[in-house]
């Protein structure tokens, strides 16, 4: 059935992956989908789905966050985005952003959102260049990454944006808000 699904029926089979037994041993069947390059699909699998958050290793679950950058799909709705976050992952955002810009492309604001807990050094500087230079929403991101941030450089550039520092301090600004 993996093989020879249409698109419906393999999205109805991927969102029912938390409820197979022997979760483990679909694994590289989840690889698969993982791969496709049809959103619906991928979005079965990665979105409000527990099954990735629990048994992706971290390469393939670095992978999946990244994967859904370049389809387009948002990254909230991934089950286990805060907790799987990785300075792994932190990189290869960056490196991703790095290259957008290279390109005079957007970046997704949301990608600060898996950097801001490893966020130290250049990845500081790329924050900062966030607050000065991004959109309302991205400025807001930065923000909350700088606050996730362990470095107290962090917290120093943070406060150069007092609305913004304001906002997260007084619990008006979460990422759940940033659109």
């Amino acid at each position: 059935m993996c093989q020879t699904a249409e698109m419906a029926e393999a999205v109805a089979l991927y969102r029912g992956l938390p409820l197979y037994p022997e979760p483990a041993d679909i694994e590289p069947w989840v690889g698969e989908g993982l791969r496709t390059n049809m959103r619906s699909v991928f979005e079965a699998i990665a979105h409000e789905n527990p099954y990735p958050m629990h048994y992706l290793d971290t390469h393939r679950w670095n992978h999946m966050v990244l994967k859904a950058l370049f389809v387009g799909s948002r990254l909230a709705p991934i089950e286990g985005l805060d907790e799987r976050a990785n300075e792994e992952l932190a990189r290869i955002l960056r490196d991703f952003a790095h290259e957008r810009w290279a390109a005079g492309r957007p970046v997704p604001f949301e990608i600060w959102r898996c950097v801001g807990p490893f966020a130290r050094g250049g990845a500081l500087g790329d924050l900062e260049r966030v607050l000065e230079s991004g959109t309302t929403t991205e400025q807001q991101a930065a923000a909350l990454a700088l606050a996730a941030s362990p470095d107290v450089d962090a917290k120093v550039l943070l406060q150069r944006f007092p609305v913004l520092a304001s906002a997260v301090e007084n619990g008006m600004l979460e990422w759940a808000g940033v659109q």
